[in-house]
């Protein structure tokens, strides 16, 4: 079995490994770079697939994607714990069904993915159009 102590470590001092792969290294071990599982990365995301907005959350760690259909938002809240809620401002929260409700244990979410949540917003977006007709 190998020792952890035996394994490389990424340093400036590692002659063994090049700038780059150390540099990479520590993007990676940062959560920065790719953001394939932030809050951040996937809010971007989201934001390009909708033509969102993105911003931070005010009371907790995360980002939130702003659509705006007509003079309605539409917010996807994507907490760095995972957490995620899709709403239409003084509708509610959408359910997993696509469905308004105040009832958070089913507005709620963990661990969606960009897709999925993608998918919420855009039918959030139907559900105002049809509310304007």
């Amino acid at each position: 079995m190998l020792a952890v102590a035996s394994l490389p470590t990424l340093g400036a001092g590692d002659a063994a490994l090049s700038p780059e792969v150390v540099g990479l290294g520590k993007v990676l071990q940062s959560g920065a770079g790719s953001g394939l599982l932030t809050s951040a990365g996937v809010a971007t995301r989201v934001a390009e697939a909708t033509g969102g907005t993105v911003g931070q959350l005010a009371k907790s760690e995360g980002y939130k994607v702003t659509v705006m259909e007509g003079k309605q938002a539409i917010v996807a809240r994507i907490k760095a714990s995972g957490d995620i809620r899709v709403t239409i401002a003084d509708k509610g929260g959408l359910t997993a069904s696509g469905e308004i409700s105040s009832d958070k244990a089913l507005t709620h979410f963990a661990d969606l993915s960009s897709d999925q949540i993608t998918a919420l917003v855009n039918r959030a977006r139907q559900l105002v159009q049809s509310m304007r007709h």
